[in-house]
Formats: C-alpha cells, sequence, structure tokens
C-alpha cells in the first residue's frame, strides 16, 4: 500500500489531500488546507512548512505528488507562488520523500477524462472518485486530484519493463531464426560439395 500526499501549494492558501491507493484502489484518509494568517510574506511561508511538516508526521505518507508550475502572467503572483512551492517542496524532500510532478492539463485529463477541465468540475469528480460527501474545499480538493492522478496514472516504469521484455524477445526470434537459416545453408553446401 502506497500513503499518497497531494499538495497544492499557496500563498495563502495551501491545500493537502491524503489517499491511500492498493491493488489500484483508492481510498480518502484526510485533506485539508494551511490558511496563513500574516501579514508579512516570509511568515506566511514558515506557516507553510510548520504547516505541512504537521501533516507529514501525522499521516508518514510514501509519496508526494504536486502539479507543476505553470507561466502566470503576474509576475508577483508567481514568484509568491513559487516561493510557497518551494517551501513545500523542501519540507517533503527533508523527510526524503520522492516527489511526482504533474502538467496541470495531465492531473485534470487523468482526473476528469478533459485536460481543460475547470476547477469545479475536478472537485466534483474528485468527490466522486473518493466518495466523499461534499466536495473538499478547492485547495484540498486539487491536492487530492494531484494525488489522485499518481495513483491511476499508467506506471510508465512498469509500461518501460513491458516493452524492454517484448524488444528482448523478438531480438532472441530474430536471433533464433538466424541460426537456422545458418544450419540450412550449411547444410545446403555441404550436399551440393558431396
Amino acid at each position: 500500500m502506497e500513503r499518497i500526499l497531494g499538495i497544492d501549494p499557496g500563498s495563502l492558501i495551501t491545500g493537502w489531500g491524503i489517499i491511500d491507493y492498493d491493488n489500484n484502489r483508492i481510498s480518502h484518509v484526510d485533506n485539508g488546507g494551511i490558511f496563513t494568517r500574516q501579514k508579512a510574506f516570509h511568515q506566511r511561508l514558515r506557516e507553510i512548512h510548520e504547516g505541512l511538516k504537521e501533516v507529514l508526521e501525522e499521516y508518514k505518507p510514501t509519496i508526494v505528488s504536486m502539479e507543476q508550475v505553470f507561466v502566470s502572467k503576474n509576475a508577483q503572483s508567481a514568484l509568491k507562488l513559487g516561493q510557497a512551492r518551494g517551501v513545500a517542496l523542501i519540507t517533503v524532500l527533508n523527510k526524503d520523500l520522492t516527489v511526482h510532478e504533474y502538467a496541470p492539463t495531465k492531473i485534470k485529463q487523468i482526473v476528469t477524462g478533459k485536460g481543460r477541465a475547470d476547477k469545479e468540475q475536478v472537485a466534483r469528480m474528485v468527490q466522486t472518485l473518493l466518495g466523499l460527501p461534499e466536495p473538499a474545499q478547492v485547495d484540498a480538493s486539487d491536492a487530492l486530484a494531484a494525488a489522485i492522478t499518481y495513483a491511476l496514472q499508467p506506471d510508465v516504469s512498469e509500461q518501460t519493463n513491458e516493452l524492454l521484455a517484448l524488444a528482448s524477445k523478438s531480438k532472441r526470434k530474430r536471433s533464433s531464426r538466424r541460426k537456422s537459416r545458418a544450419k540450412d545453408a550449411a547444410a545446403l553446401v555441404a550436399k551440393c560439395s558431396s
């Protein structure tokens, strides 16, 4: 079983969501948000760090899943988001956790079937997939969507291993056919020589 922590970093609200993934089944564990109260930005970053440390200590996830950075038209907002994201990353990396990152369109595609789904569609689908009585808070819902994406995406390493096995099998067949043709040719040469 894997316990997956999804994180949706933000300078005002950092959403988090925990799911368990076992034998192709996902189940909701908990979700919430770290609501920063401080006016000073560096103090908000500290609150994000402390809040995520508490989540890590309480739920002990084995994997972390986050949305990749997207380009914002507002440079100031992008910088603040980048700093909040950096704090989230260093907090989980200090626990030696593996972080998987996905493009926003990939998360939406995996969770809703549409790469351009809006936040409300994502929240409703997260609610349905996890059997929640009501949609989670928007940032927590986005974090759960990131966690679900890790669980439901095709296992790339498994697919790569399958492809390598097929290629190896095909190579062995070709080699076997070459050896067989070489034997046939040698037999024909021997027959013609006699």
